[in-house]
Formats: structure tokens, sequence, C-alpha cells
């Protein structure tokens, strides 16, 4: 296992909430029960989305204790099917990890951002209690760039239209095909990410 602190943000002293924890195996027998755990399968359009695609369920499976999260298109954003999983909002500081499988599909050139986040929903403009954090993973380049890449993002804010981000981001050039431990440590102060 490598360890490697990807990125580093500083934020101004928070107030911790009180403690809690929250662990799943995903070993629920079926997205029924998955979601009378407390989770929320995303349905719908919008952010972070790509604009004309519609993020649905059945883009969801449990298969013995993993969670499988598929997209699917013809090349068409009317056509496109996204997955996103949910929690309620209710941890502000802590430590998240997850064992996460990317892929570099090869022969795939399309750049295809693979990523596992925690956000807060982000209700208009410059929204100050909008926060983010990610791993995200460009197996075939995107945004400008043409490395396989992966990011350590810590956002406080974002515009989306015309695009301004408050954020920071560390970036490993190289391929992470393959089962990942991807853990974020979110303390009062600062956000580290680790491999």
């Amino acid at each position: 296992m490598r360890a490697l602190l990807l990125g580093l943000l500083t934020f101004p002293a928070l107030a911790a909430p009180s403690g809690g924890e929250f662990f799943d195996d995903f070993s629920q027998p079926d997205l029924d029960a998955l979601r009378a755990s407390g989770w929320v399968l995303r349905d719908g359009t919008g952010h972070p989305g790509l604009p004309g695609s519609r993020f649905t369920p059945g883009q969801l499976t449990l298969d013995g204790g993993l969670l499988k999260l598929r997209i699917s298109t013809d090349g068409t954003p009317g056509n496109t099917a996204l997955a996103q999983l949910c929690a309620p909002r209710k941890f502000l500081i802590g430590t998240t990890t997850a064992r996460v499988r990317l892929r570099d599909s090869a022969g795939a050139r399309d750049p295809v951002i693979q990523s596992f986040f925690l956000a807060s929903p982000l209700k208009h403009d410059y929204d100050p209690d909008f926060s983010e954090v990610d791993f995200e993973y460009l197996p075939h380049g995107g945004w400008g760039e043409p490395e396989t890449r992966l990011y350590g993002v810590s956002w406080q804010t974002v515009r989306i239209d015309p695009w301004q981000s408050f954020n920071q981001a560390s970036i490993v050039k190289g391929s992470f095909d393959g089962w990942q431990v991807l853990t974020v440590q979110v303390e009062a102060t600062r956000t580290r990410h680790y491999v």
C-alpha cells in the first residue's frame, strides 16, 4: 500500500460538531434496503452531471458487498445515464475511506473523470455553506491536458457559470488502474488526501 499526501487546503478554524461514526459494507440485499439504511440514490439532473444527462438509481447495483456505479452513453447528453449515491449531511470533520476501483479502459481515449467525493449542496453561486473534497481520476487526460493523472482537490466554494472556483488541488501523474484505498481527513483547519 502506498501512502501519498495529495493535497492540503487550510480554512479558518471551525467548531467541531458532536462526534459520530458511520460505516457501511454494502451488504444490503437490494437498493430498497440501501435506501432504508439512509442512503439517497440520486435521481434527476444537475451539477456535477454533464448538462443534459440524468442521474438514475438504475445505474447502481449491489453485488455481495460491492456497490457498483455505472455510466452509460451513446455519445449524446440526452442518452447519458450517471450514478451518484448520497448520504444525509451530518459530518463536518473526520476521516472518510473508501476502496474504489479505478479503470484505465484500454483502447478508449474519451476524457472520463472517475471520482470519489464528499460534497454539500451548492444552493447558489459562491454559497458559503458549500464545500467539497474530491479524488478525481482522469485516465485519458482532459481539461486541456493529455496526461493520465489523479487529483486531490479541496473546494471552499464555486460559481458554475461563468466558472470561478476557490479550491486547491494536488496532481499525481501516472496510472492508478485497479483497486485503490482513498482516504480524506478533514480537520478544522486543513484537508488531507491519501492513496
